[in-house]
């Protein structure tokens, strides 16, 4: 028959406890009473033994435990494109080959100049021509082209949404004279043309990015023959044109530059002042700004803004230079005069 240890036996493990119940239960404390053990015909010494190796058998360890892993931050979606195909070194949507943010886009620069071999079948379009086109349509209402009196226009959908503001383009090209208007609308909406204006214009609508294809439509609008060889030479024509317009315009900052010390880079930033630079009455303008400010290409950064460069660029340059003399003697000199020419004052100073 099974033997059970005694609480009072010394040898048992059961006696600490037994010891630690009645001096607890003299200070009125109650403890749980302790687990009786039982071992199977064996004495005293043997239940020691048999306790003593059940209670420092070593515990199997349990398995280290991951700590709990967060969940992958949620990436957002990426933004939807502003503009179709956009360039990541030019903000205006133009092609990777831009390092210095023309004006004019390349696909507009190969559409000039094949509508100027369009215009002139018998005469083999240059580089100098399509350039020439270029600068001489920034003079009138800030045409893309202007080839003797006919104005070229090339619209992208995505920056021409507002159809009230190409037609007071529109409105605004009446004044200046011409013969002919031509607007390649490249996705864009249709534009109300008003038959009571002097200037005929003609809407020339494709969704293609071919420039064969929207010059082949352009022939057809304006009733020219078509000669795919000719016009082949002149894309190619305009894409070396393009490359040219950004390598004088880099040799142009370089040279002014140098004119006006190494402080003159922000006014290269101006809006409106890059893309006039090989227009050499504009650079004479800049030249006459320049010793107006008492030569500090610091106080010309300040004067200079987008009108200004807007009001040297028109016909009437030399108003403007006018009405600021007659501010000056006004008083308005200095921080006030610069201060002054933004917002759009500058412009409207010419014929004031």
């Amino acid at each position: 028959m099974p033997r059970r240890a005694r609480e009072g036996d010394s040898s048992t493990p059961a006696n600490g406890c037994a010891a630690k119940r009645r001096a607890s239960a003299a200070d009125g404390q109650v403890l749980p009473t302790p687990t009786r053990w039982f071992f199977p015909a064996c004495g005293p010494k043997m239940a020691l033994v048999l306790a003593t190796a059940f209670w420092c058998a070593p515990v199997a360890a349990s398995p280290p435990q991951r700590p709990p892993q967060r969940p992958p931050p949620r990436t957002p979606p990426p933004p939807a494109p502003t503009a179709p195909a956009p360039s990541k070194s030019c903000k205006k949507g133009h092609e990777k080959d831009c390092p210095v943010k023309t004006k004019h886009s390349k696909a507009e620069v190969l559409w000039v100049a094949g509508v100027m071999q369009l215009n002139n079948p018998g005469v083999t379009v240059s580089v100098d021509a399509v350039i020439g086109a270029l600068v001489n349509g920034d003079s009138c209402s800030l045409s893309d082209a202007l080839v003797g009196k006919v104005v070229f226009e090339y619209d992208e959908g995505y920056w021409h949404r507002d159809v009230d503001r190409d037609v007071r383009k529109m409105e605004a090209l009446q004044r200046h004279g011409l013969d002919l208007v031509v607007r390649l609308r490249r996705g864009c909406p249709d534009l109300p043309v008003d038959p009571n204006w002097r200037t005929p214009v003609v809407l020339v609508h494709t969704d293609s990015q071919d420039t064969i294809v929207q010059l082949r439509a352009t022939a057809t609008a304006i009733n020219l023959p078509f000669n795919l060889k000719a016009m082949e030479a002149a894309v190619l024509t305009g894409a070396e044109a393009y490359k040219e317009i950004d390598t004088r315009t880099t040799a142009m900052i370089a040279l002014l530059t140098a004119r006006y010390g190494k402080g003159a880079g922000p006014l290269f930033k101006v809006d409106g002042v890059k893309s006039r630079l090989l227009k050499p009455a504009f650079v004479e303008k800049l030249d006459r700004v320049h010793a107006m400010c008492g030569k500090d290409t610091t106080r010309m950064r300040k004067f200079m803004c987008a009108s200004v460069a807007a009001a040297l660029a028109g016909p009437d340059a030399d108003q403007f230079f006018q009405s600021v003399e007659r501010l000056r003697a006004m008083g308005i000199v200095g921080k006030g005069l610069d201060t002054f020419m933004c917002g759009g004052v500058a412009s409207r100073l010419v014929g004031a």
